[in-house]
């Protein structure tokens, strides 16, 4: 978010506005973006500026104060992404496009979860990129998922171990939804911390309690917090 003082550790918004600007590594598609905090009387532009030089732009109509909206975008190829805000207001994350994720199986509801107070702060979609801003605190956090009725997986699994960037964070298998990365208690949230950066937190799914049957399946999501 635009801050009001430039201090990192102390966020306070900017009730004149401002503009966060992306400067992407190598040009992605930009499937949509998530948006806290502004205002009705406010106002949002999005601009996107591809590698060949031409630009998107796009007006954004608020969802009002302390408020998260996704807003679904489809630039294609992006080398810049610039948002404005007039007043207060502030970037949750990016969905990036996928493709990096081909070949990966799915069927799950994974998110980010405030292990405090349990709330939810982000669905987690492959490629997505977080604002540490906008997390309360990356040492107070746990990943959930869950099974939708409407996925291949539904009914078919018992328990799941859960890997973040390779290693598992417990000692024992999840055999109870919600699926937690840090382990839980009928979804309320044990505490665990996540690291800047690039993270990869992984699902592996099996056709009985503790690990034991088949491997029927494993499920990634490969996400950044900048």
């Amino acid at each position: 978010m635009p801050s009001e003082d430039g201090d990192a550790s102390d966020p306070d918004d900017n009730a004149t506005g401002g503009t966060i600007r992306f400067d992407l590594a190598s040009p992605q598609d930009i499937n949509s973006i998530g948006l806290l905090d502004i205002d009705e009387s406010a106002t949002a532009v999005i601009k996107a500026i591809s590698a060949n030089g031409s630009m998107d732009e796009v007006s954004i109509d608020p969802a009002g104060d302390n408020q998260f909206q996704t807003v679904a975008l489809g630039f294609e190829d992006v080398s810049i992404l610039e948002v404005t805000f007039s007043a207060s207001g502030a970037v949750t994350n990016l969905n990036l496009d996928s493709s990096a994720g081909e070949g990966i199986t799915d069927g799950l509801d994974i998110g980010l979860y405030d292990a405090q107070t349990d709330a939810l702060i982000q669905i987690l979609e492959e490629g997505d990129t977080l604002l540490a801003s906008s997390i309360r605190d990356l040492n107070d956090v746990n990943i959930g998922a869950l099974i939708p009725s409407d996925s291949s997986f539904f009914g078919q699994v018992e328990s799941m171990q859960v890997l973040l960037n390779g290693s598992a964070a417990t000692d024992y298998f999840e055999n109870v939804a919600p699926y937690a990365l840090f382990g839980d208690t009928l979804g309320d949230y044990f505490q665990g911390a996540l690291a800047q950066g690039d993270n990869t937190v992984t699902f592996e799914l099996y056709a009985k309690n503790n690990g034991q049957g088949d491997l029927i399946g494993t499920v990634e999501r490969n996400f950044t917090i900048a």
